[in-house]
Order: structure tokens, then C-alpha cells, then sequence
């Protein structure tokens, strides 16, 4: 889409098909492991049946000094 028709876009148009992730009890180094292995910058957080508990998001790890 040209710039000017950003309006025209949904979240559809913009959604990641094979989202990455990871379970709650993983270590925060684990998840960095994970999104470099991958180059992404997010995760999503699911629980053993894969229900959606949240997102844990680059700025994340680095707000809370680990990187």
C-alpha cells in the first residue's frame, strides 16, 4: 500500500500468520534465545493448552536491564 492509503488497512492486512511463542515459566533468556533465533522482537505468552496469557515484547527485556 502507498503511504496514502494507510487508512485502507486492517489488522488482517498487517497480522504475522505463524506468531512465535513461549510459556510462562520460560526464562527471560530463553525468550531473548527466541526471538534472536527467529528475528522478531515479540512473543506471545500461552499457556499448556495454548490459551493466550499476553506478550512479552523486546523493550521488555530491555527495561528490565537484562539486555
Amino acid at each position: 500500500f502507498p503511504s496514502h492509503d494507510m487508512h485502507l488497512l486492517r489488522a488482517v492486512d498487517l497480522q504475522t500468520s505463524n506468531p512465535r511463542f513461549i510459556r510462562p515459566e520460560a526464562m527471560a533468556v530463553d525468550a531473548l534465545q527466541e526471538m534472536r533465533k527467529h528475528s522478531i522482537t515479540q512473543l506471545l505468552v500461552v499457556d499448556e493448552e495454548g490459551r493466550y496469557l499476553g506478550m512479552i515484547h523486546l523493550h521488555d527485556l530491555v527495561r528490565e536491564g537484562f539486555i
